[in-house]
Formats: structure tokens, sequence, C-alpha cells
């Protein structure tokens, strides 16, 4: 089965860590290759892992991925040359959206086809997948107060880390106490684990949390918002479905009242990385804030109705 572009979050991070190593294109290109992706894929790959300029992109709608491998020699000489260019700025760009499995991306694409509907869903750690249906595992319950680990011990799964800066804005914007977040935790039943085992928060059966995925947004082609409440029940009900377990478990963040009070912590405002998933089975990775405006832009969205700019900011010019 060949590998489509709703892969490339993983396989971008993969070939900019492979070319930070001293990779060359050649490599790359047989890389991508052996993975399934086509000529199109191949493109779309390269303009989002290292921004290769449209003309030398253009160039590779001629090449012939059947072709032998001097095929690979001859046009990774040419992009080793095009990203000798000064300026780098893919080593600095920040990281493509993932999801925590390839299935995923199958599902919230399929739910996009079925609902006619723009599915946008935050990047995920795919460290958490790897405890989906496993015994002693459960998804999050919903508003819980921790925040899945991004390093070891137990990474993807939730934890009540007080190194974590995401905890502590949280804890600040509520005006709470670590104490007061653990004491409250243990109250109700739940256990937080030594420092050893990273804070790991378990309920009172032992179990430990993988997060559940959380919806961006939800539009039909107008721009109009698609989570109704007809709408909202039937979708999460297909999209559990797909996914094989309760991952989706709120709204989309664009419709949540209180997704620009400064109260909600590291929740208020929009939260890129993201993926969009298109009616028209298109997938779209949005790594940043600028990539996500001009996608709700293209679809017709009122950016600003969503997250009003600053008081006395002054708003963007449209260019010409």
């Amino acid at each position: 089965m060949r590998r489509g572009i709703e892969a490339i979050g993983e396989l971008t991070g993969e070939i900019r860590s492979r070319r930070q190593g001293g990779q060359r294109m050649a490599e790359i290109l047989r890389f991508l290759h052996e993975q399934g992706a086509d000529s199109d894929c191949i493109r779309q790959y390269l303009r989002a892992a290292f921004f290769v300029p449209p003309s030398e992109v253009t160039r590779l709608r001629t090449m012939d991925l059947s072709l032998v491998p001097e095929t690979f020699e001859k046009w990774g000489a040419m992009l080793d040359e095009a990203l000798r260019e000064p300026g780098q700025e893919w080593q600095s760009a920040p990281p493509m959206p993932v999801l925590m499995s390839r299935e995923h991306h199958s599902a919230f694409k399929e739910a996009a086809v079925s609902s006619d509907c723009c599915i946008i869903v935050c990047g995920a750690d795919p460290a958490g997948g790897a405890y989906l249906g496993r015994s002693g595992f459960r998804v999050a319950l919903p508003g819980l107060p921790a925040w899945p680990r991004r390093d070891g011990p137990n990474q993807g799964l939730l934890a009540v880390d007080p190194g974590d800066a995401r905890l502590a804005a949280e804890l600040q914007a509520a005006g709470r106490t670590y104490d007061e977040l653990v004491d409250d935790l243990k109250s109700r039943g739940f256990q937080v684990a030594p420092a050893a085992d990273g804070f790991l928060l378990r309920d009172a059966f032992a179990q430990a949390f993988y997060p559940p995925y959380r919806l961006h947004g939800v539009y039909s082609f107008e721009g109009a918002n698609g989570w109704t409440p007809q709408a909202g029940p039937r979708l999460m009900a297909e999209l559990n479905l797909r996914l094989g377990d309760d991952l989706i478990q709120a709204g989309p963040h664009d419709a949540w009242e209180f997704r620009n009070d400064p109260r909600a912590g590291p929740l208020a405002g929009p939260q890129p990385p993201v993926v969009a998933f298109e009616p028209s089975g298109s997938v779209k990775p949005l790594p940043d804030l600028d990539a996500m405006k001009e996608f709700y832009q293209g679809w017709s969205i009122d950016w600003d109705a969503i997250y009003p700019p600053p008081p006395g900011s002054e708003p963007e010019e449209e260019s010409d």
C-alpha cells in the first residue's frame, strides 16, 4: 500500500532529521520512494520539510521513480545545490503536526468526506498511541488538570509534573498552587506517582491516562460552524467509531466559550499545530499560526471573529 500525503507530518520530521544528520538528498529521495511515496507526494514532502523553491519542485514533475538509482543521484544533486542557499529556514521551522497513528489519519479523512465538513484536529504525540487498547491504560477524562509527558519516563501519558511549563501556566491562570492541585486530585481518588515515574497520573484502579484528541474546528463549505447541537453528537459518535476508542470527548476549540479567556492558561487562543481534513479528501498540515490564518481565510472563516485581535493592535493589511 502506497503512503499518501496524510503521513506528511510523520515523514517530514523524519527527513528533516536525516538531512540534519548529514544525508544527501539522493538518499532522502530513495527513502521516500521506499516508503511508497509517488512523485506528487514527494513534491509535497520537499516543500513542507525544506521549503524547496518552486522552480526546483517543478523539475521533479518529470521524474520517473521507477527508474534506476542514478535518477535519485541526478535529482538529489540538484536539490543539494538548491538547499545550499543561505537562510535554511527549515532548520528552525515548527514541527509538522502528527496524530497518534496512521490509521487515525484515515479515520479523520473518511469522517470529513462522510460528513461533508472540514475537520481540523490539534496535533498529537504519537507516543500516546502506543498505549491505545492496552490493559492498564485508558483515555483521559475531560478537564483533567494534567498534561502529556513530552519525554521519558512514560512519554505520551498524562502527568502532573511540577516542572511542566504548561501545568505551571495553568495553575497560575487558575490561581492555584501545585500542592493544592495534588491534594484535590487525591481527594477525588486519583494517584500521582513520584518523580521517578514522571509524576504519572492514575485513577483509583491504577490505570494511567493517554490524552484524547482535541478538535480545533469543524466547518461547512460556507465557513459556518459545523458542530451544531444536532450534527456535533453524530460526528463525535462517528469519529469515535472510526477511531476505535472514545478519543473525541468535546466539541471544537473554536466553539469553546472560554477559548479567549486568559484563565484558560495554555488553552487560551488558537492551538497550532493542527491538521485539516477537507471533505474533498485533502489533508493539510498547518504547523503555525500564519498557516492556520491563511487556511481559515481560504475557507471563508472569519478568524478575527473567533480570535479577536488584542485591543489597540493594528488589523493586518490585505495584500493586493
